[in-house]
């Protein structure tokens, strides 16, 4: 009888482990991807609920493609231990033009890299810094 109230006990705490990490990631993140030794200033935010992680990326500094100001939403976004994954469909829709990121989630740090597609694309080193 112990080790079912054990596991009942288990069956309600373990999933709202998850549930609290994603919490830390709530709020408005700062910071640049690089790409060909150029920086372009970033923010994101980020809202989860639960298990679902939800929220946009902005662009700050005009990167000759892309104005300053303009937002995307992230798709399928995930956790998964201390690695965040994320889609940007920068052309409006998921294609190879979107940008894959994948990053680290280090206390109130995100760091990592973003990616194309398409096959064959550099990555592109991203930092973002959480905002209090």
């Amino acid at each position: 009888m112990r080790n079912v109230a054990r596991m009942l006990l288990a069956a309600l705490v373990l999933p709202c482990v998850g549930c609290a990490a994603n919490s830390g990631l709530n709020g408005k993140w700062l910071g640049s991807v690089t790409e060909k030794s150029k920086y372009t200033r970033c923010s994101l935010d980020l809202r989860t609920q639960g298990e679902t992680i939800a929220g946009t990326l902005t662009i700050i500094s005009d990167t000759g493609d892309t104005k300053a100001g303009t937002s995307f939403a992230i798709y399928n976004a995930r956790r998964s231990g201390n690695k965040l994954e994320f889609v940007v469909p920068v052309s409006g829709e998921l294609d190879a033009d979107s940008v894959f990121f994948e990053l680290f989630v280090q206390k109130d740090r995100l760091e990592g890299v973003g990616r194309e597609m398409r096959q064959g694309s550099q990555d592109l080193p991203a930092v973002f810094v959480k905002q209090k």
